[in-house]
């Protein structure tokens, strides 16, 4: 599910960035107002893409393209496994997302403004479960080639003017415990219950109470 709120929350996050320039911009303090508003106005120039991997449609540029990988972490597991209680499992989860641009510097904004993004979202994460949420690196910009676009349907048609297409990766990643309840199956169990009744309902051996051994069978799980 790392993924699918992820993609979520940057759809949005990209939205409130379109629609708010003085939010934008206060992203990037350390530049010139100048500059700032020229990266506002190339972000707002075209629409952005963010899309999972491998999708069978052509696509646009910008674009952000969201995969997955999970791992276990074998050294970390609790030992209640074994028992009748939930079972759980305590998963990494590393997010890789690869951004395309025909613009250098639109791949400059992109790579902030995710940044921005995951740290301004990060306590919606950890409330819906998530153990922490850290960015791990970004790989060097570089011109795109076709080992880059194998999970882009069309994107090869469309270049920048100079004839590249620049990408970057980023990589995130959090850790989540998951837990099931075991499913158990129903077993019967003979249980003996000692009655004792008045003696007109039993017979006469006793002048008071009749004893005798009712068995019967529940269903437990």
């Amino acid at each position: 599910m790392f993924e699918l709120h992820s993609h979520h929350m940057l759809i949005n996050a990209m939205k409130k960035f379109r629609d708010d320039q003085a939010y934008f911009e206060s992203m990037f303090p350390e530049i010139s107002a100048e500059l700032r508003t020229k990266y506002y106005n190339l972000f707002i120039a075209s629409d952005i893409l963010i899309d999972k991997a491998y999708q069978k449609k052509e696509t646009k540029v910008p674009q952000i393209i969201i995969r997955q990988a999970q791992s276990n972490l074998m050294n970390t597991q609790l030992l209640s496994n074994g028992g009748p209680t939930k079972k759980s499992m305590l998963l990494r989860n590393d997010l890789i997302l690869k951004l395309y641009a025909p613009q250098h510097d639109y791949i400059r904004v992109l790579n902030r403004l995710i940044q921005s993004a995951f740290l301004i979202f990060k306590r919606s994460f950890l409330e819906v479960g998530y153990l922490n949420l850290d960015f791990v690196a970004s790989q060097e910009l570089t011109p795109a080639d076709d080992s880059d676009l194998q999970d882009i349907r069309g994107i090869r048609h469309l270049s920048s003017e100079d004839g590249f297409m620049y990408s970057m990766e980023m990589i995130y990643t959090s850790q989540r415990l998951l837990e099931v309840e075991p499913i158990v199956a129903d077993r019967e169990v003979d249980v003996s219950v000692i009655m004792s009744v008045p003696q007109e309902f039993g017979n006469t051996a006793s002048p008071d109470l009749h004893t005798d051994t009712l068995y019967t069978t529940i269903v437990t799980n």
